[in-house]
């Protein structure tokens, strides 16, 4: 299997794994399984595998949304107020972590995401991260951008130069179709 398959399962296998939030589950009388170790708050990165690939979970930072608006992205505004009070934590706000994906194949390193470079709530420190790794910006070989959202690509450019200089970075088609449409970041790309 080629370098770019095994990252591709790799991926489907996460988004399956995704497939599993509350609202997919299916409804049963079983007792409800006991949670997941949270790894600790102030990890900056976890390892893990995904068959023969070396995964490391990179901390880069936490943002805190409202969940009160009137639309929610996580679903009905009442039912997520429900699940957050019923897991002990206020129901006002969202508080999600930031935490780009690094993935080892043999010489390919190739980081799933950028973070958001410091450009909101407490994140910035995928480099330090990185370190903790044991990989340096230069070393990154390939960069795959899930969307272009500030919080995913956030640490590609400080200061108007490239963080991975020897990094090719791949972003789908559509996504760049939807960059060079959107008048405010035609400019960026």
């Amino acid at each position: 299997m080629t370098f770019y398959a095994r990252i591709a399962a790799a991926g489907l296998i996460l988004a399956a794994l995704g497939a599993c939030s509350p609202e997919t589950e299916k409804k049963t009388t079983a007792q409800a399984p006991a949670p997941v170790p949270a790894v600790a708050p102030e990890a900056t990165i976890h390892a893990f595998r995904i068959g023969q690939l070396k995964a490391v979970a990179l901390k880069d930072g936490n943002i805190v949304l409202p969940a009160g608006a009137k639309e929610s992205p996580w679903g009905n505004v009442a039912d997520v107020s429900a699940l957050l009070r019923a897991q002990g934590v206020a129901d006002d706000s969202i508080h999600l972590s930031i935490q780009p994906l690094l993935v080892k194949d043999g010489d390919r390193i190739v980081l799933i995401d950028t973070g958001a470079g410091g450009g909101m709530g407490t994140e910035g420190r995928l480099q330090t991260s990185l370190r903790e790794a044991g990989v340096t910006p230069a070393q990154v070989t390939d960069i795959l951008i899930s969307h272009a959202h500030g919080d995913h690509v956030g640490g590609l450019v400080v200061n108007g130069a490239l963080v991975f200089p020897n990094a090719t970075i791949r972003l789908s088609i559509p996504e760049w179709t939807a960059l060079q449409a959107d008048a405010e970041m035609a400019d960026l790309v």
